[in-house]
C-alpha cells in the first residue's frame, strides 16, 4: 500500500508542477483531466483508510466560497458567455487546492512544501532568465532607428507573450518564493547562490520593465523587507547592510546603463499627464457604471463589453479593455458583494500573517511570514495602477498560492458528505460544461459568413431575391443585438440591413444607435452621415463626417472621401478647413500630442505642407512611438525628392507598425519610380497582404470583448471598410 502511495505522491506533485508551468498562458486546458483527477482522488481517499474524517485547508474552504459566489454572480452576469469563462478557471484553482490538500494533509509530504517553493522559485527564474534576450533585442532593435528612450516602446516588447505591465505583476508574484528558499535553505551554499541569482534576474526584470508602478512597488517591496527584518532581527544588521549595499551598487550600475529610459519612467511628461488624466477618466466613467448594478456586478470578464457604456465624444480616445485597477474591476464586474467577499478573505490572510509574525518565536517562521506579507502589500499596491490578477487566471493561481503558504489551519469534514458533495460538483460542473450560453459574437459571424455568401458589395444595387435572402442575416444580427445589446458593431450591420431592404425608419434607428453607443468609432460616424446625406440631410450629414475626421483624420484618403469631394467639392474643403481650425482651437486650449498630429495631418491635405511638416516632427519629440507621424514625414519627403531622408522616416513607420499599408505602398511606389523591379514587387505584395489582413476597430477588439475571434472585416454591407480605409495616392498631397 505504501508504494501505491508513494506513486500517487510523485503523481499529484508532478500533476501541480504541470499546471503551474502553464498556468499564466492557458489555465483552462486543466478543466477536465482536473476533475477526473478529483474524483479518482476522492475514491482512493475513501480506500486507503478506514477513518472516516478528512482533512481541508483554510485556503480551499476560502476558494469554494469565492467559488459559490461566482456561481451566484453567473446568474446576475449581464453576458453570461464571459462570465461563465472565469467561473470554469475558478473551478480549476478550487480543484488544484483540493488535490493540494490531499497531497499535504500527511506530515510524510509536508516536505514537499520546500520542494515546491523551489520549484516555482526556479520557475519564475528561468522565464525571467529566458526574458532578458528579448528585451535587449528589443531594445537594440530600437536603437537602430535612433530610438534611446525604451519607455516609448514598451509596447512593441511583450516578454513571454505578455504586456510588460502584466509582466511586472507576475514578477512580483514569483518574487516572495526565492526568498523564502533563501532562508529555508539557506545552509545549502550552492542551492543559497541560486535562489541568489534568481532574486537578481527577476529584479532585473522588473526594473527593465520601465514601469513607474512595478518600480515603486518593488521599492515597496524591499523597504518593508527591511524594516520586518530588522525589527525582528531576523537576520543580522550587518548581513542587512551588506545585502542592501549590493542592491544599491546594481541599482546605481543599472540606472548609468539606461539613465534616459529610466529617467522617462518617473519624468512627468505629457504622455504620463494623458496616462493619468486617462485613468481618473476611466476610473470615474468605472463607478459611474458600477452605480447602475451596485451588489452583484454587470459579471465577470464583462468590464471590455459592457463597462465602456457611458463614454462621451473623445478626439482623444484610447480603448484599453482593461479597468487599471483590480478594486475597481471588482465593484464593476462583481458588486460590492464581490468585491467584499473577496477583500475580507485576503485580508483574513493577511491577518494570520500578522498575528503569525505576532506570536511566534521562531525566527526562520516569522521570516517567511513577513516574506509573504510583504510580498501580498506589494502585488496589491501594485493592482491599484495596473489590472492583472482577474485578466490573468493563472496569476490568480499563483497569488491564491502565495497566501496559502501562510496559513495551515485545517477543518476536518466526514468521508461520506465529501463523496456526495464531490459528486454533486462534478456533475454541476458537467451541466455547466456542456450547457453553452448563446454567444452573441458566434451567431453575428454566422449572419456575416450568409452575407458575404451573397456575393453583394458595397454600392452594388440589390435583386429583390437579394433582398429576400438579406432576412435571414437580419434575424441573425437581431439575435446577437439581443444578446449584446451594448456592442454597437451589431446595431451598425443591423441599420445597413434594414437599410439595404428599404426599411429606412428601422436603418436610421439603429445606425444612430450604434454611434450612441459607441461614439468614438469613425466608422459608425460615417454611415450615419451617408444615409443622411441620401435623404437630404446634408448638415447632419457633414456634421457626422466631421466626427469620423476629429477621430480618424486619415478617412480624408479614402475613397469616400476622394468621392465626397467629387459629389461636393466646395463643402468638402470647407469641411477640411473647418476641421483643421477645430484641433488648432483644441490645442489653444490645451496641448495634446494627440491632437497636434491630428491637426498635422489636416494641416497637409489643405495643402499647408510647411506647416503640417513642423507639427510632425514636434510630435514625434514628444511621442515618437506613434507611428503615422513618421509615415507623414517620409510622404512630405518624399514629395520633396529627398529620398534618404523619406526612406529612414518610413523604416521607423514600419518599426512602429509593421503592417500598416500606407508605407508599405510607399515604398512600392518609390522602388517602381527608380525601376527597382524586385524591391518594388516584394513590397507590393507586402502591402497587398497588409491591405487584405486589415481589420475593423471591433474586430480587433473582439478577443479582449468576447475571447473570441471574428472575422477581420465584420462590416455590413460588404467593401464598407475598403471603402472608408485610406489608400496610397501621391496625388491625394498636391
Amino acid at each position: 500500500m505504501r508504494k501505491t502511495e508513494l506513486v500517487l505522491d510523485k503523481s499529484i506533485m508532478a500533476f501541480l508542477c504541470l499546471v503551474l508551468c502553464v498556468d499564466l498562458w492557458i489555465l483552462s486546458i486543466f478543466y477536465i483531466p482536473v476533475l477526473v483527477f478529483i474524483l479518482g482522488l476522492t475514491g482512493f481517499t475513501v480506500l486507503r483508510s478506514f477513518y472516516g474524517k478528512l482533512c481541508v485547508s483554510t485556503i480551499t474552504i476560502s476558494v469554494a466560497l469565492l467559488l459559490l459566489f461566482e456561481v451566484i454572480n453567473y446568474f446576475f452576469s449581464d453576458y453570461k458567455p464571459n462570465s461563465i469563462l472565469f467561473l470554469r478557471e475558478l473551478i480549476v484553482i478550487f480543484c488544484f487546492f483540493i488535490i493540494l490538500d490531499f497531497f499535504l494533509k500527511n506530515k510524510a509530504n509536508r516536505k514537499y512544501k520546500v520542494y515546491l517553493i523551489g520549484f516555482i522559485s526556479l520557475l519564475g527564474g528561468l522565464l525571467a532568465l529566458f526574458n532578458i534576450p528579448i528585451f535587449f533585442f528589443k531594445y537594440y532593435e530600437a536603437s537602430i532607428y535612433g530610438f534611446s528612450d525604451f519607455t516609448q516602446f514598451r509596447f512593441l516588447y511583450n516578454p513571454m507573450g505578455f504586456l510588460s505591465n502584466e509582466w511586472v505583476t507576475i514578477i512580483l508574484c514569483f518574487l516572495p518564493f526565492p526568498f523564502m528558499g533563501l532562508l529555508l535553505l539557506w545552509k545549502k551554499k550552492y542551492v543559497r547562490l541560486v535562489f541568489i541569482f534568481i532574486i537578481g534576474v527577476l529584479i532585473f526584470n522588473i526594473l527593465i520593465s520601465f514601469s513607474r508602478a512595478g518600480i515603486l512597488a518593488l521599492l515597496l517591496f524591499v523597504i518593508l523587507l527591511n524594516i520586518f527584518f530588522i525589527f525582528y532581527e531576523v537576520i543580522p544588521i550587518k548581513k542587512i547592510l551588506i545585502g542592501n549595499a549590493i542592491a544599491l551598487f546594481s541599482l546605481s550600475l543599472f540606472i548609468f546603463c539606461f539613465f534616459e529610459s529610466f529617467q522617462s519612467s518617473f519624468k512627468q511628461s505629457e504622455s504620463h499627464q494623458r496616462s493619468v488624466d486617462g485613468r481618473l477618466s476611466q476610473w470615474e466613467q468605472v463607478i459611474n457604471t458600477a452605480n447602475v448594478k451596485p451588489f452583484f456586478g454587470i459579471g465577470s470578464k464583462n468590464y471590455a463589453l459592457l463597462g465602456r457604456n457611458s463614454q462621451e465624444f473623445n478626439v482623444e480616445y484610447a480603448f484599453t479593455g482593461r479597468t487599471n485597477n483590480t478594486f475597481l474591476q471588482l465593484i464593476l464586474e462583481k458588486g460590492w458583494i464581490g468585491f467584499s467577499l473577496w477583500l475580507s478573505i485576503i485580508g483574513f490572510f493577511c491577518f494570520h500573517l500578522v498575528t503569525g509574525i505576532k506570536k511566534r518565536k521562531n525566527k526562520l517562521s516569522i521570516a517567511t511570514n513577513s516574506i509573504i506579507l510583504i510580498g501580498v502589500i506589494s502585488i496589491l499596491f501594485r493592482e491599484l495602477f495596473f489590472s492583472s490578477l482577474f485578466y490573468n487566471s493563472g496569476l490568480l493561481l499563483l497569488f491564491l498560492v502565495l497566501l496559502s503558504f501562510n496559513y495551515s489551519r485545517t477543518y476536518t469534514i466526514f468521508k461520506k458528505p465529501l463523496i456526495i458533495s464531490t459528486m454533486a460538483f462534478v456533475l454541476l460542473i458537467g451541466v455547466y460544461f456542456y450547457k453553452q450560453p448563446e454567444n452573441a459574437l458566434s451567431i453575428a459571424k454566422k449572419g456575416l459568413e450568409h452575407e458575404r455568401e451573397l456575393n453583394i458589395h458595397f454600392k452594388q444595387d440589390m435583386t429583390r431575391t437579394q433582398q429576400d435572402s438579406l432576412v435571414k442575416v437580419l434575424q441573425l444580427f437581431q439575435r446577437a443585438n439581443e444578446l449584446s445589446p451594448s456592442d454597437a458593431m451589431f446595431q451598425h450591420n443591423l441599420g445597413w440591413l434594414y437599410w439595404s431592404i428599404e426599411q429606412k425608419d428601422s436603418a436610421y434607428i439603429y445606425l444612430s444607435r450604434a454611434v450612441r453607443t459607441e461614439p468614438n468609432i469613425a466608422l459608425y460616424h460615417i454611415s450615419k452621415g451617408l444615409i443622411e446625406e441620401s435623404i437630404g440631410n446634408e448638415a447632419e450629414a457633414f456634421a457626422a463626417f466631421k466626427r469620423a475626421i476629429l477621430l480618424s483624420p486619415d478617412i480624408v484618403d479614402s475613397p469616400f472621401f476622394n468621392d465626397l469631394k467629387e459629389r461636393n467639392p466646395l463643402a468638402a474643403e470647407k469641411l477640411l478647413r473647418d476641421i483643421s481650425d477645430d484641433l488648432l482651437q483644441r490645442l489653444a486650449v490645451r496641448y495634446s500630442s494627440i491632437i497636434d498630429a491630428k491637426s498635422g495631418k489636416l494641416l497637409l491635405s489643405i495643402g499647408e505642407t510647411e506647416q503640417a511638416y513642423k507639427k510632425f516632427v514636434h510630435v514625434t519629440q514628444f511621442h515618437p512611438n506613434l507611428s503615422r507621424p513618421w509615415f507623414y514625414l517620409g510622404l512630405i519627403e518624399q514629395k520633396r525628392k529627398n529620398y534618404e531622408a523619406m526612406k529612414n522616416y518610413y523604416k521607423k513607420c514600419l518599426f512602429l507598425s509593421p503592417f500598416d499599408h500606407l508605407p508599405l505602398f510607399a515604398f512600392a511606389t518609390y522602388y517602381k519610380n527608380i525601376n527597382d523591379i524586385s524591391k518594388y514587387e516584394s513590397y507590393q505584395k507586402a502591402a497587398e497582404k497588409a491591405w487584405e489582413n486589415k481589420r475593423s476597430v471591433h474586430s480587433s477588439q473582439s478577443k479582449r470583448q468576447y475571447f473570441l475571434e471574428t472575422n477581420k472585416d465584420d462590416v455590413i454591407p460588404n467593401g464598407l471598410l475598403d471603402y472608408i480605409t485610406p489608400s496610397f495616392k501621391l496625388s491625394f498631397y498636391d
